[in-house]
């Protein structure tokens, strides 16, 4: 069972990207959470006013505050008894909920002084994993002072993300979007090799009746 003993303030994973409803996720007394992954926790009321702790209904596993990007993670891809219709809707809803279409798909150009959107952001953010990933670059480096100047001399307004938030959230949402590939992949080679196999009966069937 882990537990992380810091406050909403302190949290790795807080970037000045996050969304504030991923942790005010109530702002009247007694309302229940508004996203519906808190439908699969066990949560009750913190002194820190919106906030909850976290205990999944299906491993047990504890958060001492519960973020909602965190929790969606969990049931996409760390639960281990989660049912498979609900990690699969979380695996899709984590691999499109920062607006993420295509990958590929990316305007790069001078934004100046244009604050950049949440969509912008988590591309950069998925593109450096991918390059430090690929490139087999130690993951601290995104802290280094000499490489986070560099990103800003490219994109002044882009605030990378910690290591920490880098080899947790972002790694584990990738490793979900590439799952969701390798399966629809899979599928599509079963579905080709049905569609030949159907053929090769037709085939049979023809040459038999031209026996």
């Amino acid at each position: 069972m882990s537990t992380f003993l810091m406050s909403p303030e302190s949290d790795p994973f807080v970037s000045p990207n996050s969304n504030p409803e991923e942790f005010v996720v109530a702002k009247h007394g007694g309302g229940r959470p508004k996203n519906i992954v808190w439908n699969y926790f066990e949560h009750n009321a913190l002194k820190y006013p919106g906030h909850y702790d976290a205990k999944c209904k299906f491993c047990g596993t504890y958060w001492k505050y519960g973020i909602v990007k965190n929790l969606q993670v969990h049931l996409a891809s760390k639960c281990e008894k989660v049912d498979s219709e609900i990690k699969t809707k979380f695996m899709h809803y984590v691999a499109t909920r920062d607006g993420i279409i295509n990958e590929n798909h990316m305007e790069i150009g001078d934004s100046g002084n244009e604050e950049l959107s949440e969509e912008r952001a988590a591309l950069i953010d998925r593109s450096i994993l991918k390059v430090f990933v690929m490139c087999a670059i130690p993951f601290r480096i995104i802290e280094n002072p000499y490489f986070i100047n560099v990103l800003k001399n490219l994109q002044p307004n882009y605030n990378s993300p910690s290591r920490e938030r880098l080899t947790t959230d972002l790694l584990s949402e990738e490793s979900i979007r590439t799952e969701i590939k390798i399966n629809n992949y899979i599928e599509k080679e079963e579905n080709l090799t049905l569609s030949i196999k159907k053929i090769f009966k037709i085939l049979k069937f023809y040459m038999n009746m031209m026996v």
